[in-house]
């Protein structure tokens, strides 16, 4: 079995990765790629398409009512007495 390895691209946009907190680059997967490189603050692990990907989900989500509007318990009630 013959397996490939992609250069590890580990930069500070990188940091969530792992805990899928951190943001896609939008440039990553263009021709030309991202012009920031390793500096750049978006993350470049990321498949092609996830950016699209938490948008549907997002969208989706905010259709049924469950993101978006959510705020703390504290904060909600802060709002109320105004």
């Amino acid at each position: 079995m013959i397996t490939m390895s992609l250069p590890l691209r580990h930069h500070p946009g990188s940091a969530g990765h792992a805990s899928g907190t951190c943001q896609p680059c939008f440039w990553f997967w263009k021709p030309g790629s991202c012009q920031n490189g390793q500096t750049c603050a978006r993350c470049h692990l990321c498949p092609e398409g996830e950016l699209k990907s938490r948008r549907r989900v997002k969208k989706t989500m905010m259709q049924q009512g469950l993101f978006g509007s959510a705020l703390p318990q504290s904060q909600a009630d802060l709002q109320k007495d105004n």
